[in-house]
């Protein structure tokens, strides 16, 4: 027994927890900073079962996780452990690294365990990860419309490109402008076309499914991405398409239409990129426009244009 209290009083000098169990699961030792960390008072832990400790779901199985570690006793370090949460004496769970090692005290094996509460560093690292997902939004989100902006759309373009040549499903692109955008503009003011451009993204966005994919390019250009869609599902999305975004600027009295070109790849020579896709449809809308204000030009397979 002098052993086990000479051991304990070693385990007072270390930074982090530490708890120390027999085979049969029973905690013999445990620091002072091991009762901090999981919220019982002084001495609280000998003498008990240390799957106390462990999330109720797992404290069922853990005997027989303490039967592997005696059959098979080797170190754990924390930089390669276990990286999970644990519960207190209050029933919340806390993260914690665990170091496991084997030692021999009086002839007896035991387990050590040398446990550091990671809590504050996890939600630090979780912040960060909120972070960067938020950065990575608002890199391919435009600000004005909380659409995807040119270069988010161009990624998933180009994605669904890769896909085509992998599986051959055809899928079509819109490209779209505002007929007499600048008369908003110019005789009601910015901040009116601002509403304008708000307006088109959020009633457009309701027509569309949620595979499709609703950009703006720039100024009063807009882009649309209809996956696995061919001519006439093409036809038919931006008939709705168009008939909701209508209604919108009819009720809000603005006198503005919309010029669409849409592209449809059921065909696709090896070199055309999201660039080049992109390109087509923005001419394909720039026909529309030739043609007379309000109207759509689909046209299929590029590849048969000249590149």
């Amino acid at each position: 027994m002098k052993v086990l209290a000479s051991y304990a009083d070693f385990l007072e000098t270390i930074p982090d927890g530490a708890i120390v169990v027999d085979k049969s699961g029973s905690i013999v030792i445990a620091n002072k900073r091991a009762h901090r960390i999981f919220g019982y008072p002084e001495n609280g832990l000998w003498g008990e079962l240390v799957h106390i400790l462990m999330p109720r779901e797992l404290s069922r199985r853990h005997s027989t996780y303490v039967e592997h570690f005696f059959a098979d006793p080797h170190p754990r370090p924390m930089a390669r452990g276990l990286d999970f949460s644990a519960r207190r004496r209050d029933d919340c769970l806390i993260a914690v690294d665990i170091m496991l090692n084997p030692i021999l005290l009086e002839d007896k094996q035991y387990a050590l365990a040398i446990i550091r509460d990671t809590t504050e560093r996890r939600q630090m690292e979780d912040r960060i990860r909120a972070e960067l997902m938020q950065e990575r939004i608002r890199a391919v989100t435009d600000q004005l419309t909380e659409l995807t902006n040119r270069r988010g759309f161009l990624t998933a373009l180009q994605h669904e490109v890769d896909r085509f040549y992998r599986y051959k499903s055809p899928f079509s692109v819109a490209y779209f402008d505002l007929d007499d955008f600048k008369i908003i503009n110019d005789e009601r003011g910015h901040c009116e076309g601002d509403k304008v451009l708000r307006t088109i993204a959020r009633k457009g966005y309701t027509a569309l499914r949620d595979t499709d994919v609703f950009a703006r390019i720039g100024g009063d250009e807009f882009a649309i991405l209809l996956p696995e869609t061919g001519a006439e599902g093409a036809q038919a999305a931006m008939t709705k398409f168009r008939n909701i975004v209508t209604a919108a600027l009819d009720a809000n009295d603005w006198p503005v239409t919309m010029s669409v070109g849409v592209l449809t790849c059921t065909e696709l020579e090896v070199g055309f990129d999201a660039e080049k896709i992109l390109y087509h449809a923005d001419q394909a809308m720039y026909t529309s426009k030739r043609s007379g204000k309000s109207r759509e030009y689909h046209r299929i397979n590029p590849f048969k244009i000249s590149r």
